[in-house]
């Protein structure tokens, strides 16, 4: 979990696609704690859409569980970008 938990530490910046752009979030966290969860069943309307993703190119990987920490949320610029690259988003 030790890798896991420092890939996510170490990026703490994430970008989701919105018709024309994508919107940034930046997450600080100033006491990193995380615990690896046992996941019995996994579920994505997304992920499974295969117009998106081909079948079998997506597969869960794990999931971590923050708590009782202290941070804060971020808002970044929006990043501009040709519509006809981005993924339909509805």
């Amino acid at each position: 979990m030790n890798c896991v938990s420092d890939f996510f530490e170490n990026g703490s910046i994430g970008y989701s696609p919105d018709k024309n752009h994508f919107d940034g979030l930046e997450l600080k966290a100033y006491n990193w704690r995380v615990s690896l969860l046992d996941v019995k069943k996994v579920k994505s309307s997304f992920f499974e859409n295969t117009d998106i993703f081909p079948k079998g190119s997506v597969k869960f990987d794990n999931a971590l569980l923050m708590k009782d920490i202290k941070h804060e949320w971020i808002g970044l610029k929006k990043i501009k970008t040709n519509t006809d690259r981005l993924i339909n988003v509805k």
